[in-house]
């Protein structure tokens, strides 16, 4: 299988997040390093699970199209301008219903934690996501748009996305009356009430203009969630908000009320007695912390690399080593972050070994 666009444009990703925080620093904004790891690490728990996820979706995706095709759709131009359309109206409703369905949400809230705003933020995906919403890009397999054809397209519509997750870039005139802006998708992470579940396009602004999510800004959203992320560490961010679902279903009587628990609305779980308590405030590390988790991490986003890129020559074994050592290195820095330091320290052991056995792997066979 071909590489995604998204894995070949992970250096331009780094450039101009390193451009934008040079741009902050000198404009003397606040920059959270914990934050940013935090986000970058997101992303590649979602880069590198999404190996094994993405499977569910592209094989759905296969067979729907090699048994259930209706049509057999030729790649041109035009064709390619239209499946890029076709896209972003299905993200549009993928993204959408994530909002409204609870147990879709909680596959795409990973994204929505940071209560920063910049680009690294676009790198903070949900794992989970692309099992959660893989039904709803089936309708383009069943009108004939090839397997390979249409996720090259869809890795389009998600590259878009990245450059709209800053606050540099102020509202931008006639070109937001119909493409999605940074000015539209502030709005989209803002927590204020009249800007939830407001601005879910992809692209094409027009279609929350069509069908009524769509909100202006106006005043400077406040950027999360109504129940805040209170780790630093990626996977704990992605474990939490299903635990407070489980919790919530457990808590609820009735199968009826349970069932709607899962599938309604994330409001039934934000406003359940169960979600009502004091959260604490993220951990803040010193600055010594800082430098050793940054140094550790360029170490782990390196060997993520490495892994993306050759994964499809690998061997299975090869392929279990690299990912205790990424998962072990995500998670470890996220309990040094969050100063849980046995928990930490005993994951170093883990991923000091695995280390080697990569070097082994890279350099000695």
């Amino acid at each position: 299988m071909e590489l995604s666009p998204i894995v070949y444009a992970i250096p331009f990703f780094f450039l101009f997040i390193f451009i934008e925080f040079g741009i902050l620093l000198f404009k003397k904004n606040k920059i959270s390093a914990e934050d940013t790891l935090n986000n970058i690490s997101c992303g590649i728990l979602d880069q590198v699970l999404g190996i094994f996820f993405g499977l569910v979706g592209l094989l759905a995706y296969q067979y729907v199209y090699e048994n259930l095709r209706l049509f057999e759709i030729p790649q041109n131009v035009w064709t390619w301008i239209a499946v890029f359309i076709g896209a972003d109206f299905l993200y549009y409703w993928a993204h959408r219903k994530s909002h409204e369905i609870n147990i879709l949400w909680l596959g795409h809230v990973v994204h929505h934690q940071s209560e920063k705003y910049n680009l690294s933020v676009a790198l903070r995906q949900g794992a989970f996501q692309v099992i959660c919403t893989a039904v709803f890009y089936l309708p383009m397999a069943l009108i004939g748009v090839e397997t390979f054809f249409y996720f090259t397209v869809l890795a389009f519509v998600t590259l878009y996305q990245f450059w709209i997750h800053t606050e540099l870039i102020d509202k931008m005139g006639w070109f937001g009356l119909i493409f999605n802006t940074p000015s539209h998708h502030r709005v989209h992470h803002g927590k204020n009430p009249k800007y939830i579940d407001k601005n879910h396009a992809g692209v094409f602004i027009i279609w929350d203009k069509m069908f009524g999510t769509f909100q202006k800004e106006e005043e400077t959203p406040s950027y999360g969630i109504t129940i805040p992320d209170v780790t630093w560490n990626p996977i704990e961010s992605h474990i939490e908000p299903w635990r407070s679902l489980f919790t919530a279903i457990a808590q609820t009587s009735g199968i009826k009320n349970k069932i709607l628990m899962a599938i309604g609305s994330p409001k039934l779980m934000y406003n359940h007695p169960s979600m009502d308590k004091e959260y604490p405030s993220r951990h803040r590390s010193s600055k010594s912390m800082i430098v050793y988790a940054l140094s550790q991490f360029v170490i782990t986003l390196i060997i993520s690399i490495l892994f993306l890129l050759g994964v499809e020559k690998m061997a299975n074994l090869n392929k279990t080593i690299y990912m205790i050592f990424i998962l072990a290195s995500l998670a470890g820095l996220g309990f040094w972050l969050d100063g849980k330091k046995k928990l930490a320290i005993a994951l170093e052991v883990v991923r000091a070994i695995s280390f080697l056995v990569i070097i082994y792997l890279l350099f000695l066979t």
